[in-house]
């Protein structure tokens, strides 16, 4: 994804001052457990407005947050510096107890993600914690650019993790502790939603910015009255048989003790 994009990508979703979902709250609240209480002083990598920062500033941690988003950063809680997480951070060796990177390797291509796990090692005496989106399917939030043709997921992401070894091979060795972090809630059926993405149902959301053009999602015509009426079956089938045969879900959270 091209960074200038995908930069505009989260500054248009800063302007969501939204309250937070029971599921991210469940997620913030079980990462935090994982985190050591000797980890005083971390460093929150992709920190965007620091929804998983407030809760561990607000029990005594100190925390520096980097990110690309000026917007984003508006809303942070603490210190926080603008950085492109991709490219050398302005921190010395062993700067920090231990390091955050949550909801953020999704978003980058593998030689990226690589590069920032590599400068987390660094940074860190005592180690790190990820997360991301447990075995997401990409295909069921992408749409086509009506700009450019191509197609791309509108939160960005581009890596999925199937299981906890994907995010193993991606830090070069086996995690400390592991959890899945799940809500309760099930992801849609994947052939239902590829019928009401064929139908013309496609995943709207503002600030989604095609990473080729640059072009932000236009708001699909309404499709025709037949198809809004399919849609309302298929609808209905997804919440009746979600909770039965749906996607658990989740994240996936890994913690890598260095010492």
């Amino acid at each position: 994804m091209i960074s200038k994009f995908r930069q505009l990508h989260f500054d248009i979703k800063s302007e969501y001052n939204m309250a937070l979902s029971d599921s991210e709250r469940i997620r913030i609240s079980q990462t935090i457990e994982m985190i050591p209480s000797s980890w005083k002083r971390l460093l929150d990598v992709g920190c965007g407005d620091g929804r998983v920062a407030k809760v561990l500033i607000d029990r005594g941690h100190e925390v520096i947050g980097i990110d690309w988003s000026v917007g984003a950063l508006v809303h942070y809680p603490g210190k926080a510096i603008v950085c492109d997480i991709t490219q050398p951070w302005p921190f010395k060796r062993n700067e920090f107890d231990g390091a955050i990177c949550t909801e953020v390797l999704e978003h980058l291509t593998v030689t990226e993600a690589k590069r920032v796990i590599s400068q987390m090692k660094v940074v860190v005496k005592k180690g790190f914690l990820i997360t991301v989106p447990a075995d997401e399917n990409l295909e069921l939030r992408s749409v086509i650019c009506n700009v450019c043709g191509k197609r791309y997921h509108i939160w960005g992401h581009v890596q999925s993790f199937k299981n906890f070894e994907d995010i193993d091979a991606l830090v070069g060795h086996k995690s400390t502790v592991r959890k899945r972090i799940l809500t309760g809630r099930r992801r849609g059926i994947v052939l239902l939603t590829r019928w009401q993405r064929w139908l013309g149902f496609l995943p709207y959301e503002k600030g989604a910015v095609c990473p080729y053009c640059g072009a932000q999602l236009a708001r699909p015509v309404p499709p025709h009255v037949v198809k809004r009426l399919l849609n309302k079956v298929l609808a209905a089938l997804q919440i009746a048989l979600s909770p039965l045969f749906g996607h658990p879900g989740g994240w996936f959270a890994c913690r890598y003790d260095l010492e």
